[in-house]
């Protein structure tokens, strides 16, 4: 199993070195600073998630075989972050990657089950977790970690970007963030209740990103944030009263203001 996990690996990079872009990212998807997103089947888009949501899993159940999640939370307040993310490789075995940091050398020392293990050199080893090997391989790579397992899927890790590959045996088959693996373009945003969300240029509709939520509770609780913040609270003292206006509406009306102003000046000119 390991060396014919190996030979794919390998292949798999070997072919999309010679491809045009846009085949290259036929069964490779490709996460960058956490909220760029290319799909197995080509899509490029931009997304706004708010919880630990999942990247690409078997079928669409909320307790899959095998899957990889990314944790989305922790990365709201600051402009450029990429937070931690997990390779469930079958159930119970849970590898997480990036809790200290995504920098070498914490980037090496990842939680297995909840607890430390450090990926020590170049050589491709299975992960050892309480005295057995997981069928998963793990090896440093140019200032990256790349992984392997029995799941088909191989993972490379860096310090503002993961990439998943896969092979053909899981088309049809796999979901997520990533988007259905089956060849088509056009059902790439297909929610957790298989209907597909209407494709846009740069963001899927939010009900897609949603629905790969690892905790549906999560959204909702994310969703209150965003009202509270997206709203400014004004107070009249006069009147003694006050309202609140949601805050894109004061956007618009302090861009229009600033143009009123602006034709006002070249009037007096």
């Amino acid at each position: 199993m390991t060396g014919r996990l190996l030979i794919f690996f390998l292949n798999h990079i070997l072919i999309s070195q010679g491809r045009h872009a846009r085949e290259a990212a036929g069964d490779k998807c490709i996460v960058q600073m956490d909220k760029n997103l290319t799909t197995f089947d080509g899509w490029f888009y931009q997304h706004n998630a708010k919880c630990e949501s999942v990247l690409v899993q078997k079928a669409t159940s909320h307790d899959p075989q095998f899957g990889v999640f990314k944790e989305y939370s922790k990365c709201e307040e600051e402009r450029a972050c990429f937070g931690p993310s997990t390779f469930q490789n079958n159930p119970g075995d849970d590898i997480k990657i990036g809790t200290l940091g995504n920098q070498v050398p914490e980037l090496y020392k990842l939680q297995v089950n909840e607890k430390p293990y450090e990926i020590m050199d170049e050589i491709p080893r299975p992960i050892k977790e309480g005295g057995r090997d997981l069928p998963v391989l793990a090896w440093r790579h140019r200032g990256c970690i790349r992984m392997l397992g029995s799941s088909n899927l191989a993972l490379q890790i860096c310090a503002t970007s993961l990439s998943i590959w896969t092979s053909s045996k899981t088309q049809e088959s796999l979901f997520g963030l990533c988007g259905s693996y089956d060849g088509q373009t056009d059902n790439d945003f297909t929610k957790r209740d298989r209907s597909v969300s209407p494709l846009k240029t740069h963001l899927p509709d939010v009900g897609f990103i949603d629905s790969w939520a690892v905790e549906p509770s999560c959204v909702e609780e994310a969703a209150h944030v965003v009202r509270k913040r997206n709203t400014i609270t004004l107070v009249i003292i006069k009147s003694e009263s006050y309202f609140s206006i949601p805050l894109n509406i004061i956007r618009i009306f302090i861009i229009l203001h600033n143009k009123c102003k602006l034709m006002f000046f070249f009037l007096l000119l």
